[in-house]
């Protein structure tokens, strides 16, 4: 025989009780799935990129595009130099607002060449905006151009061997995030984005920044 006076304390289902719970269960699939994206920013190379130097003033100058993933975005604090060398200014923007400075709407292979010819004497002046300087914020799936300049200060270091690349910063350049939630982490930039790649290293030889 029951107890009628305990009936009182068993939940009463509801229409907005079962809502409600649904609801949240969803809502801690979607932030489990999006941690990652929310605490860990990455940014991932999109295959184009380019370089210049100047021998008199020690400074290579890397230009390259690339799509941070992230959720909703983040701010880029910094770029953080490898050994021997030290960043003299950092840039990002995004990719359609410079290529559009540059050439408009024109055809791909218009606008690569003019790219091309850009990074051949200085990168370009709409990429060095002062609203595109780090600390900088980007929204997530957004395709961005970075640019770094770096001034090398001891060529024995920036010409050394580079550790193989993982997910935390060794020897290579590394970017800086502050996320939206204010928590800080750090991931490596490409390592072609940097200044003691091989072919950044190619590059210092040639242009006589290094021996």
């Amino acid at each position: 025989m029951s107890d009628p006076s305990l009936a009182t304390l068993v939940p009463t289902s509801t229409t907005r009780r079962n809502v409600v719970l649904v609801v949240a269960a969803l809502l801690a699939l979607v932030l489990a799935a999006a941690s990652p994206l929310v605490l860990r920013p990455r940014m991932f190379d999109d295959g184009w990129g380019g370089m210049t130097g100047a021998a008199e003033d020690r400074t290579l100058t890397i230009v390259y595009q690339a799509v941070p993933r992230v959720w909703p975005g983040a701010t880029i604090a910094e770029v953080v130099a490898p050994p021997g060398t030290h960043v003299l200014g950092a840039w990002a923007a995004e990719t359609a607002d410079v290529t559009a400075a540059l050439v408009g709407q024109g055809p791909p292979a218009a606008r690569a060449a003019v790219w091309q010819d850009a990074m051949d004497g200085s990168f370009p002046a709409a990429l060095r905006a002062p609203a595109n300087a780090l600390p900088r914020q980007v929204r997530g799936g957004t395709d961005l151009t970075l640019a770094v300049v770096y001034r090398i200060d001891d060529c024995t270091q920036a010409t050394a061997p580079q550790a193989p690349e993982d997910d935390e910063p060794v020897d290579l350049p590394f970017l800086r995030w502050r996320t939206v939630l204010g928590t800080t982490t750090t991931t490596n930039v490409p390592r072609d984005g940097g200044p003691t790649g091989s072919i950044a290293v190619d590059a210092l030889r040639e242009l006589g920044v290094c021996p």
